[in-house]
């Protein structure tokens, strides 16, 4: 437990209400933007017509693939939106409207033609030898921070009175935030403002320069209050692209909040995992030898999901792999 002596400093604000989160966020003249996520674990997209949702009241633009600008995400493996789509939530298009009933109607109005295809359900079915291949490189990816080594392992197994080996599993884990993953976005002339749920301010905005290809100093980037994290908020996310990109197009300011259901699909997670270990120890408990061999379940697109750092840190052990 803290110090009851001391006083956190937004505590008054929260316990009374007033603290104001993203989601909180009132402007002068705000539109409401929503997603279109793909219901299918893997199709080709065949068409997508914003014509019924543009020609409804009250909605003022929309976007899909054919016009949205080439901006990379998950190590440049996937962009706003993909013609492929490779998990169910996959980004398809976006739509801003007046108020977010609207902006729900007119995302529904949205019409896209797919063409379903073969899907993995398990990671051993994507490790096989002979699985369909969801990425042209195939579906792993090895980083070269992935591999780290220390001292002699070999040594240090043939130092080992005796070897523990075994497979672990974790299972897929959601942060289930109260507050969910959102922005809301404000371009005006050449200067955005973006409020986000957000643990890392100054991480979006140098993520937001570099996607939008614009300088530092015309972006501003707030978060007042935070409604959890817990690890997922620490990246941009499509929908302060979108938010922006749409903002910018309408010339007002886009508020993009995702919702509960895209929360558990489309916000992240962390990975399950197939783990297997070898440990070398001595008759006193000391380790000698310790190798990890594991994969994350990153899912479609890359993502950093680290196994290294109880192996790599926690452990009092000279050799490691």
């Amino acid at each position: 437990m803290g110090n009851p002596r001391v006083a956190r400093p937004e505590a008054g604000a929260k316990v009374t209400g007033r603290a104001r989160y993203t989601a909180d966020i009132q402007l002068p003249g705000m539109a409401y933007g929503r997603i279109v996520r793909s219901p299918h674990a893997h199709a080709r997209v065949v068409r997508v017509n914003l014509e019924p949702a543009l020609r409804m009241p009250r909605v003022l633009a929309a976007l899909s693939a054919q016009e949205a600008p080439d901006i990379r995400f998950f190590g440049g493996t996937s962009g706003l939106f993909e013609t492929v789509v490779r998990y169910e939530g996959d980004e398809v298009a976006a739509v801003v409207a007046e108020t977010p009933r609207q902006a729900e109607h007119a995302a529904r109005a949205i019409e896209v033609a797919y063409e379903p295809l073969p899907f993995l359900r398990t990671m051993e079915e994507s490790l096989a030898p002979d699985a369909m291949r969801l990425q042209d490189d195939g579906n792993t990816w090895t980083p070269s921070w992935a591999i780290q080594e220390r001292g002699d392992l070999d040594r240090g197994f043939a130092e080992a009175d005796t070897v523990h080996e075994a497979t672990y599993y974790t299972e897929t884990e959601l942060h289930a935030c109260m507050e969910p993953h959102g922005s809301v976005a404000w371009w005006q002339d050449d200067q955005l403002t973006v409020w986000d749920s957000t643990q890392s301010v100054h991480e979006l905005r140098v993520q937001l320069a570099e996607m939008l290809k614009l300088p530092l100093h015309r972006i501003r980037v707030r978060c007042e209050h935070m409604g959890g994290g817990f690890g997922s908020k620490l990246e941009v996310g499509k929908y302060t692209i979108l938010a922006a990109l749409l903002s910018r197009t309408i010339g007002r300011p886009v508020y993009m909040m995702l919702d509960r259901y895209e929360e558990f699909v489309a916000a992240g997670n962390r990975a399950a995992t197939i783990q297997h270990y070898r440990a070398g120890l001595t008759k006193d408990g000391r380790l000698t030898a310790l190798s990890l061999e594991g994969h994350a379940a990153s899912g479609a697109y890359r993502a950093d999901d680290s196994l290294l750092g109880p192996v790599w840190h926690y452990y009092a052990c000279p050799n490691v792999r």
